[in-house]
């Protein structure tokens, strides 16, 4: 997240389990903060499909871990900037939930996406 605040040249400090960016909120990240559940689905996933080379699913594994780290510590960063402890919500909005519910649509996407077989089968007979 540090990055990001750097990339949009905003003051920031960062310890092991915490940013804070100059004038704006403190974001400790917790253990549930991390995507934990969301990196273990992925390497599941990408372990288990039985048609796939090794090449295959490390590419898929490394791909999407790597989209799923840039996106939480995009999150944090947004948290970070634009979180208003004023703001008062209506409906109870827990951006832990939301990051979940997002990560998976697409997770789901990219696995069907990864698993669909090619438009063109090689047979004995030719290239359907």
């Amino acid at each position: 997240s540090s990055v990001w605040a750097s990339l949009f040249q905003i003051e920031h400090t960062t310890t092991v389990y915490s940013l804070l960016l100059k004038n704006h909120t403190q974001v400790n990240v917790g253990y549930s903060c991390i995507g934990i559940g969301m990196y273990a689905l992925i390497i599941a996933v990408g372990i288990s499909f039985p048609d796939k080379t090794l090449k295959s699913r490390l590419a898929f594994i490394a791909g999407m871990l790597s989209f799923v780290y840039v996106l939480n510590s995009w999150r944090i960063f947004l948290i970070a900037r634009f979180w208003d402890d004023n703001v008062r919500f209506t409906f109870n909005l827990d951006h832990h939930d939301v990051f979940n519910y997002v990560c998976y649509v697409i997770i789901g996407i990219a696995f069907y996406a990864w698993q669909r077989p090619s438009a063109y089968v090689s047979t004995a007979h030719g290239t359907v």
